[in-house]
């Protein structure tokens, strides 16, 4: 491998404006970090992984960002701001002189992995423009949670680009669970609270394990047993009222932004998104609720027998 020489850097911020000083009081951004080659990233001293970062959550304000990359000598440090509710992009170009006669290497996997190359981590795929010295090289691909460790040899020519693109098979030790429940319900595997349905894709271990499905408002506690298989998803879909719904009915599905939780003529049926929640035909009062952000919204509908009346809404 290649020590760098001199740095060349070119800096890109895309939703932050550079600066210093204390995070904001209230309120929650996303940060995304891109960096040729990969490097480490820091946020207020706090190693949160290698890139690319990918929409990691930050307190809105400013923050410090330090991007290391030991094998090329890279340490560089900025300030960002990050707004409440938006995505900052940092996109950071490190062109690194080496020694005449390199080649590049260029890695693209679905899904992603970690490449390593002659036993030294590179990144995460994809990889653009890496460069080595021409001969052969062992590249390993690795992706611990799918169970990928796949190991190739490429050899790298002078000044040439060397293109490895994988479709990889991937062996999971796990399986993973899918609740949806009518109208809603908490969701409690193994004692532990998932949150509120739909749960979607919830990654679990072979065997048995117990659901629990609690919705307060209707009273109603229920137990269940599921199966989970090594790469397989298991799907539990229950309906919780103890009396269904007599006379004409229609459905109601609610999509807000922000989220927020859903009252129908006073009681709580669950949280936005809410799909298709069945109602007797008729007029009914439906109110939106997000204390964090102190959202209260009421709103009349009239629901047509087999007909599903929606309501659409941005609350910002």
């Amino acid at each position: 491998m290649r020590r760098a020489g001199a740095i060349l850097i070119m800096l890109t911020v895309l939703g932050a404006a550079a600066g210093a000083g204390a995070e904001d009081a209230a309120g929650r951004g996303k940060l995304t970090v891109v960096t040729t080659p990969w490097t480490k990233v820091q946020v207020d001293g706090e190693e949160v992984g290698n890139t690319p970062v990918l929409g990691h959550e930050v307190g809105a304000g400013k923050h410090e960002v330090t991007l290391v990359n030991e094998s090329f000598s890279i340490s560089f440090s900025m300030s960002v701001t990050v707004k409440d509710g938006k995505e900052t992009k940092i996109s950071h170009s490190f062109e690194v002189e080496t020694t005449k006669g390199d080649g590049r290497l260029n890695v693209t996997t679905s899904p992603w992995s970690e490449v390593h190359v002659d036993g030294e981590f590179l990144g995460n795929t994809p990889i653009q423009g890496h460069k080595l010295g021409p001969g052969k090289h062992t590249i390993k691909l690795v992706n611990e949670g799918l169970g990928i460790l796949e190991t190739l040899s490429v050899t790298i020519e002078d000044g040439m680009d060397t293109t490895i693109s994988k479709q990889l098979a991937s062996t999971p030790k796990t399986g993973t669970l899918s609740v949806t429940a009518h109208p809603w319900a908490k969701v409690f595997v193994g004692g532990v609270e998932l949150g509120n349905t739909p749960i979607v894709k919830h990654r679990l271990e072979p065997g048995k394990h117990k659901v629990k499905l609690v919705n307060d408002a209707l009273g109603v506690t229920k137990t269940f047993t599921v199966k989970i298989t090594k790469g397989q998803d298991t799907k539990l879909v229950k309906n919780l009222n103890k009396k269904g719904v007599k006379g004409p009915q229609g459905t109601l599905s609610v999509t807000t932004t922000p989220w927020t939780t859903v009252y129908v003529d006073g009681k709580k049926v669950g949280n936005s998104p809410l799909i298709k929640h069945k109602l007797k035909a008729g007029k009914h009062t439906v109110k939106l609720v997000n204390k964090d952000l102190e959202i209260q919204k009421v709103f009349k509908v009239t629901i047509k027998k087999g007909e599903d009346t929606q309501i659409v809404k941005n609350l910002l």
